[in-house]
């Protein structure tokens, strides 16, 4: 198996200050957060979206697949356990800030993976499982962003995009809800302000939010 490594990825627990209120403090509610910073977030789209982020950590568990790398087929969470050992990610390194976290990907699991685990051994492996994911989806995010900027910069000189360009641009526009398809003619280019909202909806999530959601979601 390829185990090529990232950077060090920090999980620092995110703490809210209560505002001062006539009753007793109150803790901001995490949709409320996720709400706040990141719109495409909020509302019964961002749970959704969360929700769809923890399914695939969860329904994709036991088969190791790295991109561009082998397949290692794994019998237990004992064997998971040990080839994140061997990789050097554990959940003490994370904490301490000097882990790398190998992109390796779960695509298989059995559905009594968690029979014999203790909830700290489930919990342990759950936010090592669940971390490679959320940074593939932010390193995915960052290219659309990128990509997206470049396009704005040339729709902004009067360049026409191309064909291709512009099914991409309406496709990411439908996905972050910026515009309805079954209002908007397939035909019509974005406006200036529709580009404006998608580059601003466009946004990573930060992966100690993500990984607090995956938890609070599936019950962790």
């Amino acid at each position: 198996m390829q185990s090529g490594l990232k950077r060090p990825n920090r999980i620092c627990p995110e703490w809210a200050n209560c505002e001062p209120c006539k009753g007793p403090p109150r803790v901001p509610n995490v949709y409320e957060k996720f709400g706040k910073r990141f719109p495409v977030f909020a509302g019964r789209r961002g749970v959704l979206l969360f929700f769809a982020i923890v399914a695939l950590a969860i329904v994709c568990w036991f088969t190791l697949g790295p991109a561009g790398g082998a397949s290692v087929r794994l019998k237990s969470p004992e064997q998971l356990h040990s080839y994140y050992v061997e990789q050097g990610y554990t959940m003490q390194a994370l904490r301490a800030g000097n882990a790398e976290v190998p992109p390796v990907f779960i695509t298989t699991v059995p559905e009594d993976w968690a029979r014999d685990l203790d909830v700290k051994q489930k919990k342990s492996l759950f936010f090592r499982t669940l971390l490679p994911l959320v940074l593939q989806v932010n390193k995915d995010i960052r290219a659309d962003r990128t990509r997206l900027a470049d396009l704005r910069k040339r729709i902004a000189a009067g360049q026409v995009p191309a064909a291709d360009e512009s099914t991409w641009l309406r496709a990411l526009a439908e996905r972050y809800k910026v515009i309805d398809p079954d209002k908007v003619d397939a035909k019509s280019p974005l406006t200036p302000d529709q580009l404006a909202s998608l580059g601003a909806r466009l946004d990573i999530v930060p992966p100690s939010l993500a990984l607090a959601q995956g938890a609070i979601e599936s019950a962790y």
